[in-house]
């Protein structure tokens, strides 16, 4: 059975994941012109709540994500 949410069939999400590298490489872009996250406005919400502390461990997090994305999925992309 083909399903376009088959985890394993590269073909079948391969716009899905450009879509997706882009998005960490436009993150990791952010990170490396000094963008200060924490000024959003869904971040100051969460930093009244939880604290700033709490915010900087989140968006670490996202990076080391966005890393992980682009080093997992950029090399198939660029040699395909």
């Amino acid at each position: 059975m083909e399903s376009s949410l088959n985890l394993f069939d590269f073909a079948s999400n391969q716009t899905f994941i450009v879509i997706t590298l882009c998005f960490a490489i436009m993150r990791i872009y952010l990170e490396l012109i000094n963008f200060k996250f924490e000024k959003l406005p869904l971040s100051k919400f969460i930093s009244h709540k939880y604290g700033l502390n709490y915010i900087h461990n989140f968006h670490k997090t996202g990076l080391i994500f966005s890393v992980g994305y682009v080093l997992f999925f950029a090399p198939p992309i660029l040699l395909s």
